[in-house]
């Protein structure tokens, strides 16, 4: 399948995920359709690139199935917020793993500092609203998915390849999606919040599966 197949089939799945959170006659597809889309993002990198078995792509793989355990914690009834961002914690060490290795020095200085710097400014902004056992994990997943990245971005600007510019734009989007839940969740809840940070979550996740093929 080419890029626009698998683009539209991620596609179609995220769209039905974002509908069914707001239509209540299809809410019980919500269940079913936001784990079947990272599903689909996994199979994307398992089955698109056959062959693939870099240490790269298989860390990639394993951030996805962390991403997928995320999706699920964060369904199930009660409170499950911690657990959750421990998943998704999991999945960031993956993609740093996959992205890190060959980083120019210069390069990751200059993607580090300004992440870092807007994860900082990002944790000031919400820590007031965010309870106080909740604070340190909050601090600890805007740190690591800060370094994320930036290792993302310092690749791309080490080697310049379609493979490192989609891992880039998919680590910036998947920042964003992170930014507008956390905003939701604990500064100024909005109506479109969902729709919007799920598709960034599913376009950020499909450029970093993609970013598996386009290196082949």
């Amino acid at each position: 399948m080419d890029f626009l197949s698998w683009a539209l089939g991620v596609g179609t799945s995220a769209a039905i995920t974002i509908a069914a959170h707001y239509m209540a006659r299809l809410h019980r597809s919500y269940y079913i359709f936001k784990p079947l889309t990272t599903v689909l993002i996994l199979a994307l990198a398992l089955f698109a690139a056959p062959g693939t078995g870099s240490f790269h792509a298989w860390a990639i793989r394993a951030g996805l199935i962390f991403s997928l355990v995320g999706d699920v914690l964060l369904m199930l009834p009660g409170e499950h917020f911690v657990q959750g961002l421990g998943a998704f914690l999991l999945a960031h060490l993956c993609y740093i793993f996959a992205f890190a290795p060959g980083i120019g020095a210069q390069a990751f200085a200059a993607s580090l500092l300004p992440m870092l710097a807007t994860g900082l400014l990002g944790v000031t902004y919400l820590w007031g609203s965010v309870p106080r056992k909740l604070r340190i994990p909050v601090a600890a997943y805007a740190a690591v998915i800060s370094l994320m990245a930036a290792c993302a971005i310092g690749q791309r600007l080490t080697t310049p390849s379609a493979s490192s510019t989609a891992a880039a734009a998919g680590a910036l989007v998947f920042v964003m999606s992170d930014a507008l839940l956390a905003v939701n969740r604990f500064r100024h809840p909005f109506r479109a919040a969902q729709g919007l940070l799920l598709t960034c979550y599913f376009a950020g996740q499909f450029l970093i599966a993609w970013s598996i093929r386009s290196s082949f």
